[in-house]
């Protein structure tokens, strides 16, 4: 012994596969669109009257229609051209 203080650093693969994190309720299942149930590590703060829920994280321009609609005024037809022109996805 070195007299440092130090302990272990483990990665989100340990983390998730922890026995006492899992027992305690901090790993959460998640279902992902194209993964099926993913594990996730749930919010480490424990308060007694509140709780973060934990969803998936949305896909690459999941939401590139509603915000061009909701901050730049496009309308449908606009959002179709741009799709048919291959400008947005």
């Amino acid at each position: 012994m070195a007299g440092v203080p130090a302990g272990p650093v483990l990665d989100t693969a340990d983390l998730i596969h922890d026995p006492h994190l899992v027992e305690r309720g901090f790993v959460k299942a998640v279902e992902h669109p194209e993964h099926g149930s993913v594990p996730m590590l749930g919010w480490a703060p424990r308060l007694s009257a509140s709780a973060v829920d934990l969803e998936a994280a949305p896909g690459l321009g999941a939401h590139t229609a509603e915000v061009l609609a909701d901050e730049l005024g496009l309308d449908a037809d606009a959002l179709g051209d741009l799709q048919q022109r291959s400008v947005i996805g």
